[in-house]
């Protein structure tokens, strides 16, 4: 959920004393005895300094996204914490302003203590990085548990011959096979007399009688027909997640394989970190809101359908590292996650968000730089494309015939058909995504760093804003103007609410 209206409104008042608290979260299979630490009492207080946030960031072009972590300074006896304050442990930030409920500002993983002699520092790794390996230190019937989907190293093996087209097929045992909940499952299948390994779905399994009701042809993301089965064939566990982009990504966080987590809890324990957060931390109507510009280049229809048939080691950065091929990123925005796609802010190529914020000269408190080439981009393509069939083989291509710039690429190619639903047209996904991404494949941008008051907090990194100054301006301004209302979409947000100042990486596209 969203900050309070209250507490977006104190985030402005003139004088506020931030009161904060630190809660160990209780991770059963994790690590750190859960605690509370007060800014106001305990032998050991968070400092008056407070908390140094820095928020979700991502780069152009690449779309590669850190959550950022968070810092603080901790005073007082550290000893009767020492259960506690372990390395990975799972922490949680809130604090009140002006007597109001505490708000959830940051969560993070211990990673370092540094101090002596009642003094010392805190550092917080943020949430994607803490997510790469499951919060599950056991190894049990063959399978390493800190690895996320674990349970795909689960095989059978036919019992009975299965021909192409029959809708049941008999196995050792389907014990441990595990699919999302109300979707049908997905088995790789491994025939050994003909035919090539392909997916096919599975609706029920009958544990008693070791039968799986299943599609009898392969289904997405085979590249190949279905083959017969004979007797001593494997058949693996696969995993499969069907959703929007967004939906994706909450049912990830919140799953606890109980299903009884909010709305999202439909995925079995394997498919999660093993530390799945309440419900309330993932903003549902925030995230929805990309529905909006998240879509194809013709229709509505943008949807999921992500198999992964082996455990995957990088857990949560392995998966959005295949969500950067599209522009998509998951965002740390007001104490919850939530959903962003990157967007072309001068609405030159296609749809973009509604406008978040417009900052005046009254609103920056100093200016850090404007930079009229982002050193991120090492060069500029004439055409960007995205494969968007499983397999791979087949693309969509947009092209720029003459660039304003050196160095110049000849093209950016991207994958993700293997991801996309089938059930709509993979082609106009791709186009849709290619038209949000293009202007930041097609020119450089200018990217302007300010500290701003306190109360642009709120924002997050792919939001879109306008800025208006009198004292910058770039290669687009015309001779004797500055920035008048200039869109652009946020790259980097971070805070401090003791110091009162927030600061935020702007990224502007010229006005092609």
């Amino acid at each position: 959920m969203s900050w309070s209206g209250d507490f977006v409104a104190a985030l402005d008042a003139p004088s506020i004393t931030p009161i904060y608290i630190l809660e160990v979260l209780n991770v059963p299979l994790g690590v750190g005895a859960p605690t509370f630490i007060y800014s106001d009492s305990g032998a050991l207080q968070i400092g008056q300094g407070g908390a140094r946030i820095v928020g979700t960031s991502v780069i152009p072009h690449r779309w590669s996204v850190s959550f950022g972590g968070f810092e603080l300074d901790l005073v007082g006896d550290i000893r009767p914490y020492r259960e506690s304050l372990i390395r990975g442990a799972l922490c949680v930030l809130m604090v009140s302003l002006l007597g109001l409920a505490d708000e959830r500002i940051a969560i993070g993983q211990i990673d370092q203590i540094t101090g002596l002699r009642g003094r010392y520092r805190v550092t917080f790794k943020d949430y994607l990085s803490a997510s790469q390996s499951r919060f599950d230190k056991r190894y049990q019937n063959g399978q390493g548990r800190s690895r996320w989907f674990y349970d795909t190293t689960t095989f059978t093996t036919v019992s009975h011959n299965w021909s192409v087209g029959a809708t049941s097929l008999e196995v050792v045992s389907t014990d441990d096979f595990t699919k999302q909940s109300g979707i049908d499952g997905l088995l790789y299948c491994i025939p050994t007399h003909s035919g090539d390994p392909f997916y096919m779905r599975w609706s029920a399994k009958n544990d008693t009688t070791d039968i799986f009701t299943v599609s009898g042809i392969a289904n997405h993301p085979s590249t190949v027909s279905a083959s017969d089965l004979k007797v001593g064939d494997k058949v693996y566990n696969a995993a499969r997640i069907l959703g929007s982009p967004h939906g994706l990504f909450a049912k990830l966080v919140t799953s606890t394989g109980a299903g009884t987590n909010g709305p999202d809890d439909r995925l079995p324990e394997s498919y999660g970190n093993g530390a799945p957060l309440h419900h309330s931390f993932f903003d549902r109507a925030d995230a929805s809101d990309t529905n909006q510009y998240i879509q194809p280049s013709s229709g509505t229809f943008y949807q999921l359908d992500m198999a992964f048939r082996e455990p995957i080691e990088g857990g949560m950065r392995t998966i959005m590292d295949l969500f950067s091929n599209v522009g998509q990123w998951p965002v740390m925005r007001q104490g919850s996650f939530s959903w962003r796609g990157c967007s072309d802010p001068t609405g030159h190529f296609g749809k973009k968000p509604p406008t978040s914020a417009h900052i005046f000269d009254d609103d920056i408190v100093s200016f850090g730089g404007v930079q009229f080439f982002d050193s991120s981009l090492n060069a500029v393509f004439f055409q960007s494309s995205i494969y968007h069939n499983a397999g791979n083989t087949t693309k969509v291509v947009d092209t720029n015939t003459f660039s304003d710039y050196l160095p110049v690429a000849v093209e950016i190619e991207r994958s993700f058909g293997d991801f996309y639903d089938p059930n709509g047209s993979t082609t106009n996904m791709a186009r849709g995504d290619i038209n949000r991404m293009k202007i930041w494949d097609y020119y450089h941008w200018t990217k302007v760093t300010i500290r701003v008051r306190l109360r642009f907090a709120i924002l997050c990194a792919g939001d879109v804003v306008q800025l208006t100054s009198a004292f910058i301006q770039d290669l687009s301004t015309q001779v004797g103007d500055t920035y008048n209302g200039r869109f652009g979409m946020v790259l980097e947000v971070g805070y401090n609410i003791s110091e009162r100042v927030c600061t935020l990486v702007i990224g502007f596209p010229p006005e092609v």
